[in-house]
């Protein structure tokens, strides 16, 4: 739902249900509070080191923790 049809539920409802629409907000601020969170952890070095090894198939996955390096097995 979008905010120009919740606004037209308010002004055409006299018998508005408000905590339904308290919890469709709610919502909506928690997937756009989720997104920003995932994009931040996309866009973290050691995520993305370990993504590309994933893809790029099995064999050794080198982990950046930093000034050295952990290779796992």
């Amino acid at each position: 739902m979008s905010w120009r049809e919740a606004w037209r539920a308010v002004k055409e409802n006299r018998d508005l249900d408000l905590p339904a629409h308290n919890v469709m907000v709610a919502t909506v601020r928690c997937e756009e509070i989720a997104r920003e969170r995932l994009a931040c952890v996309a866009s973290d070095r050691e995520i993305a080191h370990l993504s590309a090894a994933v893809a790029s198939g099995p064999g050794c996955v080198h982990i950046y923790t930093g000034p050295h390096t952990t290779a796992l097995a």
